[in-house]
């Protein structure tokens, strides 16, 4: 899977410097969704009750929302540590 933000770093060259943008756009986004997500959790309580009494039109929200806070955490995490210079071991 190609992502957005290794598109920017393999055509930008101002981005590919040690102090990166994008870890830091990254995990802004994902503090982002993490304070949506408390701050809409009523509604998203509602709609999980809506669901389980018959109404299955909120039925992808609680698919979606975990891949959406998975992608964005797992591109920041892994920008970051290659910020950090960690590397895995090759074997």
């Amino acid at each position: 899977m190609y992502y957005l933000a290794d598109y920017y770093l393999k055509h930008h060259q101002a981005l590919t410097s040690p102090f990166s943008i994008v870890p830091l756009l990254l995990g802004s986004f994902s503090i982002v969704l993490y304070a949506l997500l408390f701050y809409f959790s009523e509604e998203l309580v509602q709609m999980a009750e809506a669901t389980r009494r018959g109404d299955k039109i909120y039925f992808p929200v609680p698919i979606a929302l975990p891949l959406l806070f998975s992608w964005v955490h797992g591109s920041f995490a892994g920008h970051f540590w290659d910020l950090l210079g960690f590397k895995p071991r090759s074997g």
